[in-house]
């Protein structure tokens, strides 16, 4: 269960849509945020393959002393 508070002008434009597609607010606000979500998801994976095409193109080089502070920051286990 989730309740929203919004602007009254725009729940009116809500109401407007809801009633134009025979759809209830809650049906319309549902498959907004399911848009929203898989648009932000989408997002972060194009993301992430651009960071892989950078690193690809431009590796890095660093030693394990430098590999293993980065783990310790980032607390994963140390390289062995």
């Amino acid at each position: 269960m989730l309740a929203i508070r919004m602007e009254k002008e725009l729940e009116n434009e809500l109401s407007a849509l809801a009633k134009e597609l025979n759809r209830t607010k809650t049906d319309i606000v549902k498959e907004a945020i399911k848009v929203y979500l898989k648009k932000v998801e989408e997002e972060k994976i194009k993301q992430q393959k651009e960071a892989i095409e950078f690193l690809l193109k431009n590796p890095i080089h660093t030693d394990i002393k430098s590999l293993k502070a980065i783990q310790k920051v980032k607390g994963e286990k140390n390289i062995s």
